[in-house]
This record gives C-alpha cells, sequence and structure tokens, in this order.
C-alpha cells in the first residue's frame, strides 16, 4: 500500500488518516515521504513568487497553471500537494520579455535541436537553474493530435488573492478542463491528478459545465476530457454529472477500446503502461476523431525517423532533426 501511495504522490493528503492504523512502520514512513514532498513544495512556492516578481519587471503577468497556485486554493493544506516546477502561461509574443526576466534568476533556458522541437511541437520551454525549474507554456498544452492554446484559458483569466499577492488564473471551467486534458496528457498515471479534478468540482459549485462542453469540444479535446473526469468519478467520487459524460464522450467503439485499454484498476497499481510503444497507442486512443489520432501518430513517427536518420547522417541532415 505505502509503495501506490507514493507513486500517486499522496503521502501528504492521506497522511493522517492512514497513521491512525495504529503500525509505527506506516506512520514513521508516511511521514517521512509527506515531509520530504512538502519541503521540495515549499521550495516551488519560493520559487513561484521569485518567478512572478521578475515576470513583472518585465511587465508580464502570466497565468499559473497547476502546482501550488492550485494547491492554495483547492486543498485544505496546500503543501501536501507535491508540486516539483512551476508552470506559468503566457502569450507567445511575451516570450522574450518573459526569457529576460527569468534570465535574472539564474534560469537557463533549453536549447538546440530540442528547443526548436518545442516551440514547432510541444507546449512550454523549460528553464532551470539552481533556483529550480520553471516551464513558461506559451501553449497550454499539446498533445493528442492538436494544440489547445494559451487564448482558451487567458481570455476569460481571473484575479485570487494567494499568500497576500493578487495571482491569474483560469476561469474554473477553463481550468477543470486544462487539468483534465494534463492528467489524460500522462493517461492519469498519478492519482494526484484526478484529486485535483475532485477537489476543484468540490470548491466551485456554481460551474458551467455547458461551457466546459463546449470548450472541449471546439479545441478537439472532448475524448481526453472524458477519460480523465470518468477516472476521477470512478476512482475520486469526483461530482461528475452523468450528462456531461454522456456529451464528451467518443463513439461507441473506442470508449470500448478505451476502457479496456485504461481501466480504473491498471491505474490505481500502476500497470497502465509498461513500455513506450504501449503509451504511444494508448494515447492515440484519446484522440478525438480519426484524423486528431492519425496527425498524432505521424507525429511521433516523424519525430523517430528525424531523430534516426540525423544519428546516421548527422552532416547532412538539419541539426532541429535530432530534436
Amino acid at each position: 500500500m505505502l509503495s501506490l501511495v507514493d507513486l500517486h504522490r499522496l503521502s501528504g493528503v492521506v497522511v493522517d488518516a492512514l497513521t491512525r492504523s495504529g503500525c509505527e512502520q506506516v506512520q514513521a514512513s508516511l511521514r517521512q515521504s509527506a515531509y520530504q514532498l512538502a519541503a521540495i513544495s515549499l521550495r516551488t512556492k519560493r520559487l513561484l513568487h521569485r518567478a512572478l516578481d521578475a515576470l513583472e519587471q518585465r511587465e508580464v503577468r502570466p497565468l499559473i497553471l497547476k502546482g501550488y497556485g492550485l494547491a492554495a486554493r483547492y486543498y485544505p493544506e496546500p503543501l501536501s500537494r507535491p508540486t516539483s516546477d512551476v508552470d506559468l502561461l503566457i502569450r507567445p509574443e511575451e516570450t522574450e520579455r518573459a526569457e529576460e526576466g527569468l534570465a535574472r534568476l539564474g534560469l537557463a533556458p533549453m536549447s538546440g535541436p530540442t528547443r526548436h522541437f518545442s516551440i514547432q511541437h510541444h507546449h512550454h520551454v523549460t528553464f532551470s537553474g539552481s533556483a529550480g525549474l520553471v516551464e513558461l507554456h506559451f501553449r497550454a498544452l499539446s498533445d493528442f493530435g492538436v494544440h489547445l492554446e494559451a487564448d482558451v484559458l487567458l481570455q476569460s483569466a481571473g484575479e485570487t488573492v494567494v499568500d497576500g499577492r493578487t495571482m491569474r488564473f483560469a476561469a474554473p471551467e477553463d481550468e477543470l478542463l486544462y487539468l483534465a486534458v494534463h492528467a489524460a496528457h500522462h493517461l492519469c498515471q498519478r492519482l494526484v491528478w484526478l484529486l485535483d479534478l475532485k477537489l476543484l468540482i468540490r470548491a466551485v459549485r456554481d460551474l458551467s459545465w455547458e461551457r466546459l462542453v463546449t470548450t472541449a469540444d471546439a479545441a478537439g479535446v472532448s475524448t481526453a476530457a472524458h477519460f480523465a473526469l470518468r477516472m476521477a468519478k470512478d476512482v475520486m467520487a469526483a461530482e461528475v454529472p452523468a450528462e456531461v459524460l454522456r456529451r464528451l464522450r467518443p463513439p461507441a467503439w473506442q470508449s470500448a477500446a478505451v476502457q479496456k485499454a485504461l481501466s480504473p484498476d491498471q491505474l490505481i497499481r500502476g500497470t497502465a503502461v509498461g513500455s513506450l510503444r504501449e503509451e504511444v497507442l494508448k494515447k492515440a486512443l484519446l484522440a478525438t476523431g480519426p484524423l486528431s489520432g492519425a496527425r498524432y501518430l505521424q507525429q511521433i513517427v516523424a519525430r523517430s525517423l528525424r531523430r534516426r536518420t540525423h544519428r546516421l547522417l548527422p552532416g547532412i541532415t538539419p541539426t532541429w532533426w535530432a530534436g
């Protein structure tokens, strides 16, 4: 049981309940894990504030994704939710100014072929240094053959006071959709991502589910959203309306394939994915429509071929093919 708690990064959440088991070994192990995760989250919290200060000096006001900003609003104890990096969403045209701000913190961006690939096909550029890790998103997310563009979250962003300062967050419906698609992006392999969904839904009683469904459909991520929300309902007892799941549900054949390939039991036991090939095929099942699925697989195959070709012919092929 303890290994599963660690796998799903839930020690900080369940430590008080499980330490009542009376087993001193369980108590000690859980508390040690919870304290370690809390220490990492505290370090990340400090980096978040420093990053916001640095970007404000460059007149960039990012939207905060996931992490401490999420935990501070929806978790009873913010440091109980593990977070090891800072995720910030900006408009693409703000990238240069944002990079200048983060450089003042001693954070260097990824470079070379990996950066080229990220800008073309991914959704963030990673900055790292002794202070920690910041992922600067110029898209909300890229996967399943589609881009979830920044404007989907930025256009209706609001402000909330956290730790005495005003921070920007997506509208609750947009944030829930993003968190669901992000969880699906990782095939819901950590149950803490499903807990995020449950706690947001519990906290925001006037969620516009109609808006979530409409946005998911327009963005081409309804199947991924359906998978994550269904798992949150089945595994975490999240209060997701049956009608919402019905409207997000993919065709019957695809829904059946997803349920067979990714069951709640597999997620709980940590056996949902056994290899990279298996991960790719299962994620292809979460694409909305055959065109998106084909596009996703084409991108994966094309990247693999480019990288292999570059290793064989480094002097002939473009450098960015290594990314």
